[in-house]
């Protein structure tokens, strides 16, 4: 099945109240003890962090806060729950292509810092 990104602007209820935003899902279904766990990431941390609040899932569980990695381990009933509230089933390739766009946008804001910062040097 192929999915397509949705990349809203903002938070906002769609016709159904829920709201849409730009938060991934795998379907990883990594072993941890009786569960089986997959990776929840989205293309900000305000929205990974909404989504995480909205499914119920602590905040004190993200993983690499503030990098290119930043994501959630969630199970798959919390998976479902996201699905259900607009979260986009990404296979791998969607969800690694995701994180090498973060990883360069990152890169890009610490080069555009650096030249700020010496040429307010000179």
């Amino acid at each position: 099945m192929r999915t397509t990104a949705r990349k809203p602007s903002r938070i906002i209820p769609n016709k159904a109240g829920v709201s849409e935003m730009a938060v991934y899902v795998d379907n990883e279904q990594m072993p941890y003890g009786r569960m089986k766990m997959c990776h929840m990431l989205a293309d900000t941390t305000a929205e990974l962090l909404a989504m995480a609040d909205q499914i119920g899932v602590d905040r004190k569980h993200l993983q690499y806060p503030g990098t290119p990695k930043e994501h959630f381990d969630i199970c798959m009933t919390k998976r479902a729950a996201a699905i259900k509230l607009g979260a986009i089933d990404a296979p791998r390739r969607q969800i690694v292509d995701l994180m090498r766009s973060k990883r360069a946008k990152n890169q890009l804001l610490t080069v555009n810092f650096a030249a700020k910062k010496f040429h307010h040097e000179e």
